[in-house]
C-alpha cells in the first residue's frame, strides 16, 4: 500500500513540473540565441559561452571572455588569445597569451590541452624554447640571431634560445646545461622561417603570436541534429549530458493546451494522493506527520534517481544480485565508519568492490554524494563507478584495486620506491585537478588522506570514498564541524575555522598536503603517528632540518634523483598546508610543481600555527 502511494507522489511531482518545464525549456531557447561577439570572434554560438551568454548555452571548457576587444579562452589552466574561430570545420585558431608578446614569462608551462574535448591540427610544429643556459652546443653557439635575453632576476643566467626541430632539440639538450625548456605548438608554415637557425627574436616573437589550430569535440553530431530540427543546444550542468532546447510551438496555442492540460492533471493527482494519505493518517492518527515522513524518506530515492539519468547511469542492482556478485559476502576486504566492503565478481568475470553502507550512517546522503559524484567522472586517477543497489540495502560497486589503499601499501611495504611515490603522488594531484576544474558542478572531496587512495596493480592511484563529497555548485560558506566530516590530521583550518576563510577547494589541497607530508615521512625511523599528543609537529620538523641545512632522513635514498624527488615532494606538501587557504597553490599548479625540476622549487615560508596539529614524529620507533 505504502508503495502504491509512494509511486503516486513521485507520479504527482513529475506531472506538477510539466507546465514549468514547458515554460523553462523555451526560456532557454530563447536565451540561448544570444551569441558572443569579441574583437576577431563574431556570431558565436554553441559550444561557446561567456560574456552575457548563459552557461547553459555551452560546453564545460568553452567559456570566451573579452577584454578591451580581444576573446581569451582557457585551456588547463592556461590563458589562450583566440584568434579565431572556423564553426565549420569544428576549428579554434588560438596563441598563447603569456608568449603572445614576452619570450620570458614569470612562470614555466609546456602547452597541454583537454583531450577529452581537444585535440592538436595537423599543420603546426612544435617549437623548444630553453631558459637559463650557462652552456649551449657549439653548432648554434654562435648564432646570436636564435638566441634571446631575460631580464627575469630570478634565474641563474639569462640566456635562452630556441629549436624548432624535435630531433634537434633531443640531440642539443644531452650537451648544454639548462635551467628549464617548455614546448609551444606554432603554425606550420611560419615555422619553416625558424628552421634554418638564422632567424630572430623578433621573428620568434612573431611566429608565437600566430598561434595555431585545436579542433574541437562537444557532441558535435548530437548538436547538428539539434540545429536541424530547430532546438539550440546546450549542456545540463546536473545530469552532465547534452540537451536540446526547443521552441515550444510555433503558432502559440499548442503549449497553452499543454500547460492547461498538465495544470489539471495535477491538481487531480494531488487530490487523490490527499485522500490517500489522509485515510491512512487517520488510521496513523497524524496526517502531517505521516505525509512528513513519506515526503523526506522519498525524496532522498527522488534524488537518486534523478542523478540516475544521467549520461553514464550505472547499472542498478537488487540485493538477491548483490549476495550473489560477493558469494554471500564470503570474501571482507575491510571495514570502516560507513560500512563493509567485500570482493565480487560479476557474471562476465571482472572482479569487484562491494561497499554495503551502514543502515544507520544519515539519511542516504553519504549513498547519494558518493553517487552523484561519481556518475559525472570518468578520469583514470578517480575510481570507477560500476553499479549500485538501494534495495533493502544500499550498495556501491566499484572497480576493484589489487593493491588496495595507499595507507596499507605504506604499513606493508614501507620500501615502495620513490619514483612508485612520485607516480602515486602526481596521479593523485592530477584526479584532484580534474574533480576541481574539469567537473561541472566543481566536486569537493573533503576527505582526501591515505586511506582514500586506491592502487591497481601497477600501483596507479586512483581517489576513492565521495561519501563526504560536495557539488560546489555556488560558493560555500564555512561548514560547521559536525557536517564538514574528514579526518583529524587531514582536515583544513578553514572547515572548522571562520578565521581562516570559507571552504573552498583550497580545502582539499591541505589535505592532499598533509597526505603527501605523511607518506614522505611514513618509515621505519620516522613513524608519523595520528593522535592528540603535543610532541613535535612533523612539518616544523621538517622545516626545522631544511632550515639548518640538515639532510631529512625519510626513507632510503640511493642517489641523486630519488633524492630530487624525496625534496620536490616535501616541497610540495608544504606549500599545500599553509594556514592560509589563499596562499595554497592550487591542484592544477600542484601538478606543474611535480612535473618541474626539483631545482626550481623554492621552500614555501612556514605555516603560521592555528591548533595543536595531531601529526607527530616519533624518532624512536626502532629501525630493526
Amino acid at each position: 500500500m505504502l508503495t502504491i502511494i509512494s509511486h503516486v507522489i513521485i507520479i504527482a511531482l513529475f506531472i506538477i513540473h510539466i507546465p514549468q518545464a514547458i515554460c523553462q525549456d523555451n526560456d532557454n531557447y530563447e536565451s540561448c540565441g544570444k551569441l558572443i561577439s569579441c574583437g576577431s570572434v563574431q556570431n558565436v554560438g554553441y559550444p561557446f559561452f561567456g560574456e552575457g551568454r548563459p552557461e547553459k548555452c555551452g560546453y564545460p571548457g568553452f567559456r570566451l571572455t573579452c577584454e578591451s576587444g580581444i576573446p581569451f579562452i582557457k585551456i588547463e589552466g592556461l590563458t589562450y588569445r583566440v584568434l579565431g574561430i572556423d564553426d565549420a570545420g569544428k576549428i579554434l585558431s588560438i596563441s598563447r597569451e603569456d608568449l603572445y608578446s614576452n619570450l620570458c614569462p614569470s612562470l614555466l608551462f609546456n602547452t597541454s590541452l583537454d583531450l577529452n574535448i581537444f585535440h592538436y591540427g595537423v599543420v603546426q610544429q612544435n617549437v623548444t624554447l630553453f631558459y637559463g643556459c650557462s652552456q649551449i652546443p657549439g653548432q648554434i653557439k654562435s648564432l646570436s640571431e636564435n638566441q634571446f635575453e631575460c631580464d627575469n632576476v630570478t634565474r641563474t643566467k639569462s640566456l635562452g634560445f630556441y629549436l624548432t626541430s624535435q630531433g634537434l632539440a633531443s640531440n642539443f639538450s644531452s650537451n648544454m646545461n639548462c635551467d628549464a625548456s617548455i614546448s609551444v605548438p606554432v603554425n606550420l608554415a611560419l615555422a619553416q622561417n625558424l628552421t634554418n637557425l638564422i632567424s630572430s627574436a623578433d621573428e620568434l616573437r612573431e611566429v608565437l603570436a600566430s598561434g595555431f589550430q585545436v579542433q574541437w569535440s562537444a557532441s558535435n553530431e548530437i548538436c547538428e541534429e539539434c540545429s536541424l530540427s530547430g532546438g539550440r543546444c546546450g549542456y545540463n550542468s546536473s545530469l552532465s549530458s547534452i540537451v536540446c532546447y526547443s521552441k515550444a510551438g510555433s503558432g502559440g496555442i499548442r503549449p497553452v493546451i499543454i500547460a492547461i492540460i498538465a495544470s489539471l492533471g495535477s491538481i487531480g493527482a494531488i487530490t487523490i494522493m490527499l485522500i490517500i494519505a489522509f485515510y491512512c493518517g487517520r488510521r496513523r492518527g497524524s496526517l502531517v506527520l505521516y505525509i512528513s515522513k513519506m515526503w523526506k524518506g522519498k525524496n532522498q530515492n527522488l534524488k537518486a534517481f534523478i542523478q540516475r539519468c544521467g549520461s553514464r547511469t550505472p547499472k542498478q542492482f537488487n540485493y538477491s544480485e548483490i549476495k550473489e556478485i560477493t558469494n554471500g559476502f564470503s570474501e571482507k576486504l575491510g571495514q570502516g565508519g560507513y560500512g563493509s566492503v567485500f570482493k565480487g565478481t560479476l557474471s562476465d568475470g571482472r572482479h569487484v568492490a562491494v561497499k554495503i553502507l551502514s543502515e544507520g550512517k544519515g539519511n542516504g546522503d553519504d549513498f547519494i554524494n558518493e553517487v552523484a559524484s561519481l556518475v559525472r567522472t570518468s578520469h583514470p586517477h578517480v575510481v570507477a563507478l560500476l553499479g549500485s543497489c538501494f534495495d533493502q540495502k544500499r550498495a556501491l560497486i566499484y572497480e576493484f584495486m589489487p593493491n588496495g589503499s595507499l595507507d596499507r601499501s605504506l604499513v606493508e611495504d614501507c620500501m615502495l620506491e620513490w619514483n612508485t611515490l612520485y607516480n602515486i603522488a602526481l596521479g593523485t594531484a592530477k584526479g584532484l585537478d580534474y574533480l576541481h576544474r574539469d567537473c561541472n558542478p566543481q566536486i569537493l572531496h573533503f576527505d582526501i588522506k591515505p586511506q582514500n587512495i586506491l592502487l591497481d596493480k601497477e600501483y596507479c592511484p586512483k581517489i576513492s570514498d565521495f561519501g563526504l563529497a560536495r557539488l560546489a555548485e555556488r560558493q560555500l560558506t564555512v561548514l560547521p564541524i559536525q557536517n564538514a566530516g574528514g579526518t583529524a590530521g587531514y582536515i583544513a583550518p578553514e572547515v572548522f575555522m571562520h578565521a581562516y576563510g570559507g571552504v573552498s577547494d583550497k580545502s582539499d589541497v591541505y589535505s592532499y598536503g598533509m597526505m603527501i607530508l605523511g607518506t614522505v615521512g611514513a618509515t621505519r625511523n620516522n613513524a608519523i603517528v595520528v593522535d592528540r599528543s603535543t610532541q613535535k609537529y612533523f612539518p616544523n620538523w621538517i622545516y626545522d632540518h631544511l632550515e639548518f641545512g640538515k639532510e631529512i632522513e625519510t626513507r632510503v635514498v640511493k642517489d641523486e634523483e630519488e633524492q630530487q624527488l624525496a625534496r620536490k615532494l616535501i616541497i610540495v606538501g608544504l606549500s599545500c598546508i599553509q594556514t592560509n587557504p589563499d596562499d595554497r597553490p592550487s591542484m592544477y599548479e600542484i601538478v606543474k610543481m611535480l612535473e618541474s625540476d626539483s631545482k626550481l622549487l623554492q621552500v614555501p615560508p612556514r605555516p603560521k600555527p592555528f591548533l595543536s596539529t595531531p601529526f607527530k614524529v616519533q624518532q624512536e620507533y626502532s629501525s630493526t
